[in-house]
């Protein structure tokens, strides 16, 4: 509903995340949520995740705290979190802790990475009715498989990087000519560790075209490489 984006969105904002390092990563304890004394908004968020409200939200783990690359969700870190509804993990998590999401009695939804490789015992007992979206073969599908109150629902593995495998025959060009990507071939890695060959998706653009050395941005979806051509 718009009531539950609201939550989520104002949720996300507000989060403080607690954490420690541990081998130089950032290890995801739990989160509160910053209270302002006017917002009626920020008081109802406290009161859904204490469970005293219908409301709930969905919470993305960020990729990064304070220059940290999260890489665990640490036991029972957000154990009876009873307003949690979706949780998205990041690329940068590689294991989920025991108990993890237990006892998270409205969590119905979670988006799982490839990268994570080990989830924890009972990371989500308790939880009913609960989807995991993740790739085939992942732990995420180990997991669901191996516990009756977990869906498993597959979900196309996401494009991680591009490599300009053959750069094209033209490689030399005068101010007024457009780009000719003849030749040019294209490879996308993805989460599974799958190759494949984008090369007919992708767009190619000048950066700061000017007579000397230039570098042509290729772009597929978000991700981009470059390679250099002469102008004249």
């Amino acid at each position: 509903t718009y009531e539950n984006y609201i939550e989520s969105c104002l949720a996300n904002a507000n989060a403080d995340w607690s954490y420690e390092v541990r081998n130089g990563k950032a290890v995801v304890k739990g989160y509160t949520i910053r209270q302002k004394n006017s917002s009626k908004k920020s008081a109802s968020l406290k009161s859904a995740k204490e469970g005293g409200s219908e409301l709930g939200y969905s919470m993305d783990i960020p990729e990064k705290i304070d220059g940290y690359d999260v890489g665990y969700v640490n036991e029972e870190a957000f154990k009876a979190d009873k307003a949690l509804k979706c949780i998205t993990i990041p690329d940068t998590v590689d294991e989920l802790g025991s108990g993890a999401f237990a006892s998270c009695s409205a969590l119905s939804n979670v988006k799982l990475p490839y990268a994570v490789e080990n989830i924890g015992e009972d990371a989500f007992a308790g939880t009913t009715d609960l989807v995991i979206e993740a790739q085939k073969g992942s732990a995420g599908e180990t997991y669901a498989e191996k516990n009756n109150n977990v869906t498993f629902e597959n979900v196309e593995s996401r494009a991680v990087s591009i490599s300009v495998e053959t750069k094209p025959e033209k490689l030399s060009y005068g101010m007024s000519e457009d780009i000719d990507p003849a030749g040019m071939t294209v490879k996308a890695r993805y989460e599974d560790g799958t190759e494949k060959d984008v090369t007919k998706y992708c767009s190619s653009t000048f950066i700061d075209k000017k007579p000397g050395t230039v570098s042509v941005e290729v772009r597929f979806d978000e991700l981009a490489e470059t390679y250099d051509v002469e102008v004249t």
